[in-house]
């Protein structure tokens, strides 16, 4: 038992090093810090998110990050029922609960994609409300009157 905690403290003790290794700043290029975030926030954001003003591509950014984040958590959550259903040995108990977990998890994917459908159908009526344009001022000159 002595053995494994120390084997365990030591295989730690060399990830914790290893990350602090790896992470090494380059304080030569800080001053192309800005150029890197910039580019690297070309590559990954959606060209909806970029300096955009427009109150529903914001509130669906937003949205959309959300569900995504949740659908995250969601498989996090029905790989744990799988770990779980793997490590019951056989117990009906721990298979049943395993089952329980992935069924809510698989339940929750549905809801979720489900609702990150309706918000984009929502959001796309309101983007496209938003961008009618309606003349500013009446016309210039009455209608002509119609003859009798």
């Amino acid at each position: 038992m002595k053995f494994v905690k120390s084997t365990r403290l030591i295989a730690l003790s060399l990830i914790v090093l290893a990350g602090f290794g790896l992470s090494y700043a380059y304080t030569a290029n800080a001053a192309g810090f800005q150029d890197a975030v910039s580019g690297g926030l070309n590559s990954a954001a959606p060209d909806a998110l970029k300096g955009s003003t427009n109150l529903p591509t914001i509130i669906g950014g937003i949205v959309s990050a959300l569900i995504g984040f949740i659908g995250v958590l969601l498989f996090l959550y029905l790989l744990y029922g799988g770990f779980l259903w793997m490590t019951s040995q056989g117990d009906k108990t721990k298979v049943e609960s395993a089952q329980n977990v992935i069924k809510s998890a698989i339940i929750g994917m549905i809801i979720i994609a489900l609702s990150y459908a309706i918000a984009n159908f929502v959001i796309e009526q309101l983007s496209g409300a938003v961008s009618q344009t309606t003349p500013a001022t009446a016309p210039a000159t009455p209608p002509p009157p119609a003859n009798p």
